[in-house]
């Protein structure tokens, strides 16, 4: 039990709550805005990681084949560009590829099948 003569200010204590409380929701929304920014962060690594993957690893028309007189420094990919540098970026000049596609025709060969392994055995 308390002294009759202490008096206990619910209002100042409530007041230094209610501060303590505030500081303590500005953290909590730094944080969050912290967490927000590597969460994109963390999406857009995704998306490069599984862009480069289909170029190493992907079928023959997704993958990245380099010239065979390229140099090592042909060879470096850019990948930090952000918005605003794309699009300050103008075409100043365009270049027309051309190539020669051949076909190979595949001639089906015949196969032996198990009944007829059987008909050659019965001999």
């Amino acid at each position: 039990m308390q002294p009759q003569d202490q008096h206990i200010d619910y209002k100042q204590l409530y007041e230094q709550q209610l501060a303590v409380n505030k500081t303590k929701e500005k953290i909590i929304e730094q944080h969050l805005v912290a967490i927000e920014r590597k969460r994109d962060r963390i999406i857009a690594l995704s998306a490069e990681l599984a862009q480069l993957r289909r170029m190493i690893f992907g079928t023959r028309t997704e993958r990245f084949v380099p010239a065979p007189d390229a140099t090592k420094g042909d060879l470096q990919l850019v990948l930090d560009l952000s918005a605003e540098t794309i699009a300050q970026c103008k075409i100043t000049s365009a270049t027309t590829v051309e190539y020669i596609r051949t076909r190979v025709e595949v001639i089906p060969v015949a196969r032996i099948t198990h009944q007829d392994l059987e008909y050659f055995s019965a001999f």
